[in-house]
């Protein structure tokens, strides 16, 4: 620990020294330039910090020095060591003087002639409420640190919420809030919003002849396949239920969307996915509804659903493994 003085105090010093039993081994030095203490204030503390002597705990200003006002020395020690407490040593008529330190910030000040008693308590005081401080500081940074943390497992927590545990892309619920998320905003753009409904054609009677895990890994590789392909921030792709998935394209055309669900289509046949028992191919293959909208405010999010769900009903009925789009309302 340190005590900063910032003046020619030769009194003050023999009686600090006195005072060491009482406050601790305080190291007192000296400084006579109040500007000079206000360029250097950061580089001396991070010195001090880093010696044996300790940071600076008080620093004790004569109103003499300089030419600058108490008022705006009290400032501009605090701005640059807002934690560390003040006492000014004046002469106790200077009232004016003193409130104005007090109001600027300053903790407290010491009386002119110097007395052994009232330096000790006020000195006291002053380390008082630098420990006080100190705490404080300490406890802010440790709820600080634990709200962070909090807010990490609350986001991690969130994430999980919002995942499929099987395939690990949004869950149903993460897709229907963000589908209406979705649905307001481009409400208020007037620009349209998109949706590929996608099915995985005779998928039971895959998961019935391979197993449930192979099922679960086909229904995984199938979602990253998906994700990969849909990678335009915004979009959204997640497991509707079972085997179908929905993608979410805001601010996409029919047209535009009608083109990457065939580029979606291409993708999950090239993944390879040996499915002896499909009847139409020898690989796992996606059937996909292609549904578009300019949604409104009297308009329903549910109803694009539908429309998707109708497409790829079609896409089904039609032979599986292609593209159908609804029609647009």
């Amino acid at each position: 620990m340190s005590i900063l003085v910032i003046g020619d105090q030769p009194e003050l010093m023999k009686q600090l020294g006195e005072l060491r039993e009482t406050i601790g081994q305080a190291d007192v030095f000296t400084t006579t330039s109040l500007n000079a203490t206000l360029e250097q204030f950061g580089t001396i503390e991070e010195e001090e910090a880093a010696s044996p002597r300790g940071a600076v705990e008080i620093i004790i200003i004569d109103h003499k020095l300089d030419t600058m006002s108490i008022g705006d020395a009290c400032r501009g020690l605090i701005n640059v060591a807002p934690d560390i407490p003040i006492l000014l040593v004046t002469d106790p008529t200077r009232s004016q003087m003193i409130e104005e330190a007090l109001l600027a910030g300053a903790a407290d000040f010491i009386s002119r002639p110097i007395r052994v008693m009232d330096l000790r308590a006020r000195v006291h005081c002053a380390l008082r409420l630098k420990r006080e401080i100190d705490t404080r500081k300490e406890r802010d940074e440790e709820l600080a640190e634990a709200n962070r943390r909090l807010h990490n497992v609350s986001q991690a927590l969130h994430r999980i919420s919002s995942l499929d545990h099987v395939t690990e892309v949004a869950n149903r619920d993460h897709l229907e809030m963000e589908l209406l998320r979705e649905w307001r905003r481009v409400t208020r753009s007037k620009l349209p919003l998109s949706l590929i409904m996608a099915d995985l054609d005779f998928f039971k009677v895959f998961n019935d002849s391979y197993g449930h895990e192979a099922g679960d890994d086909c229904l995984k590789r199938v979602a990253a396949a998906l994700s990969q392909a849909v990678n335009r921030a915004g979009d959204i792709v997640g497991r509707y239920g079972g085997e179908e998935f929905l993608i979410i394209l805001p601010e996409t055309p029919l047209s535009g969307a009608a083109g990457m669900a065939e580029t979606l289509r291409a993708a999950i046949e090239s993944i390879g996915i040996v499915h002896a028992f499909s009847a139409i191919n020898d690989r796992i293959t996606i059937s996909l509804g292609v549904a578009s909208q300019v949604p409104t405010r009297e308009g329903k999010p549910l109803s694009l659903v539908h429309s998707a769900e109708r497409a790829l009903y079609r896409a089904k009925h039609d032979g599986r493994n292609r593209v159908r789009v609804a029609d647009m309302p």
